[in-house]
């Protein structure tokens, strides 16, 4: 009983033509997949006036096993607390494993989320979601072609064990840009293991002034901290050996390649969920990116554990300066 699956509408509209041209029973289970009793009893149950027809014993087979209420409906506590995270600008997944983490006496899963709202439209709260979508999509990821002779700078390059998120210091930096009548654009920083990202605002895009600002906080803080940066192939780093200078190695990631520097392009996709391509820059200022890397820094992550990047850095720089790691 454990692994039963309950029979499905379109298993029903089967039986159904099937009656229609007096299949029998152990026909109809051999094509279906069932065992013969698991159809007689099916075409008892769910007749209506000794006739078996697929929509009438559908609906009363659901209100013979109706589904569960999903807990929002009968926990108005949980309820304001998704709500409110929500407009926080946390994922599902983040609610629920900040729930988890936390040891609160309330709890629900993802999963949960999401259907409760998707089957909920009323008050639009899915677009409060990540991707202010009321559905999912899949995307395909193209396969890179190798360079045939690779720059040193080139990210094959780039030391094995990066790889592994192990080590504090290794980071990946890309810029934001918004409608072309616009300069500005905002440099954005995120250290691998820890996810913690820095956000620079630009008055232009030319790579001194982009790469300006990179050094500035490389040496205002712990060298060990800056270890290593992936960028993409855009011109804006091109003048990158004062970094190298100041003891951080530079590498580049293949062009075309997005998924090279996978941390980097998801902690834009959660910066664009405020500064939209449509955003005016000159409306933005520096302390405004400041405030919103905090508050990326103090949001909890799944892949930290939902933990909170900021406290994952502090806790490995502690430990740099500990034990020199």
């Amino acid at each position: 009983m454990a692994n039963y699956i309950r029979i499905t509408l379109t298993e029903r509209q089967q039986i159904s033509a099937l009656l229609e041209m007096k299949v029998s029973i152990n026909k109809i289970a051999n094509k279906l997949g069932r065992y013969p009793s698991t159809i007689g009893r099916e075409i008892d149950r769910n007749s209506v006036e000794g006739k078996y027809q697929a929509y009438p014993a559908h609906k009363a087979a659901k209100e013979r096993h109706p589904c569960p209420p999903n807990k929002m409906d009968v926990n108005k506590r949980l309820y304001e607390c998704v709500v409110t995270n929500l407009r926080r600008g946390w994922s599902p997944s983040q609610i629920s494993g900040w729930l988890k983490n936390k040891k609160k006496n309330i709890y629900i899963c993802a999963e949960s989320i999401y259907r409760y709202f998707y089957n909920n439209k009323e008050n639009k709260v899915y677009e409060l979601f990540p991707s202010k979508r009321n559905h999912r999509f899949r995307r395909a990821r193209k396969a890179r072609k190798p360079q045939k002779n690779p720059s040193i700078h080139s990210i094959e390059h780039r030391p094995k064990h990066v790889e592994k998120r192990t080590i504090l210091g290794h980071w990946e930096g890309d810029t934001i840009r918004f409608n072309r009548q616009q300069k500005a654009c905002v440099t954005t920083l995120v250290e691998r293991v820890s996810r913690l990202v820095y956000l620079f605002k630009n008055e232009n895009g030319t790579s001194q002034h982009v790469m300006g600002h990179i050094e500035k906080a490389l040496k205002a803080s712990t060298r060990k901290v800056w270890r290593t940066i992936t960028f993409d192939n855009g011109t804006e780093f091109k003048h990158f050996k004062p970094l190298e200078k100041a003891g951080c190695r530079i590498y580049f990631s293949h062009p075309y390649s997005p998924w090279e520097r996978g941390t980097n392009e998801n902690t834009n996709g959660r910066i664009r969920r405020t500064l939209g391509r449509s955003t005016k820059m000159n409306e933005i200022s520096q302390a405004d990116l400041d405030e919103l890397a905090k508050r990326l820094n103090n949001t909890p992550r799944k892949c930290l554990n939902y933990q909170t990047p900021i406290e994952v850095f502090k806790r490995r720089v502690k430990r740099i300066r500990c034990n020199g790691l």
